[in-house]
């Protein structure tokens, strides 16, 4: 039996898949509001003009307070999205510090455009080794130790050296939290 000349309720009756193709995906993340989208534009070449992103900035390019409130959370979104790789969320310097603490060789920092290499998973490995080995032994050494390895896998992240000194510092004041007085 051909199944192209069977009608579309011959098919559905008899409880063969229906030929009918849904128009989206039910999970999908809707799409950005129109002028959420404008406002990521917007964001992004701030960005690269000044550097950071201020409410004051967007103010001068004629987006109003209430805009800001109802599109930005929406706008800072599809920003992220438009400037990382592959459409996965990049990580700036405070989630950078946050997985240096946690160290956990699953969750390694990812920055934009920048591909995920066996250099780089085997030097947040080595870093991970080195902080789970002061977790268990703390003292200065070690601590020493896992900033060098952490400051080797910074070095591999497309990062501006004053980012890298600061996640450093962040986590070597964690450290120190660790060795006892």
């Amino acid at each position: 039996m051909n199944m192209a000349s069977l009608s579309p309720q011959a098919l559905r009756a008899s409880g063969r898949p229906s030929r009918q193709t849904r128009g989206k995906h039910p999970y999908a993340a809707p799409r950005p509001h129109k002028r959420a989208t404008e406002m990521a534009e917007t964001m992004r070449e701030i960005l690269y003009r000044d550097g950071n992103i201020t409410d004051e900035a967007l103010v001068r390019e004629g987006y109003t307070t209430a805009e800001l409130i109802e599109f930005g959370h929406e706008a800072i979104q599809a920003m992220t999205r438009e400037l990382s790789a592959c459409g996965q969320p990049s990580d700036r310097v405070p989630a950078i510090i946050e997985k240096a603490i946690a160290a956990a060789p699953w969750i390694m920092p990812t920055m934009a455009s920048t591909p995920d290499t066996h250099t780089m998973r085997l030097a947040w490995r080595d870093y991970c080794t080195a902080n789970a080995a002061h977790r268990i032994d703390p003292w200065v050494s070690q601590a020493e130790r896992c900033l060098c390895r952490l400051k080797i896998f910074l070095g591999l992240l497309p990062l501006l050296p004053r980012e890298a000194n600061t996640i450093l510092q962040a986590v070597a004041a964690a450290l120190k939290r660790r060795v006892p007085a």
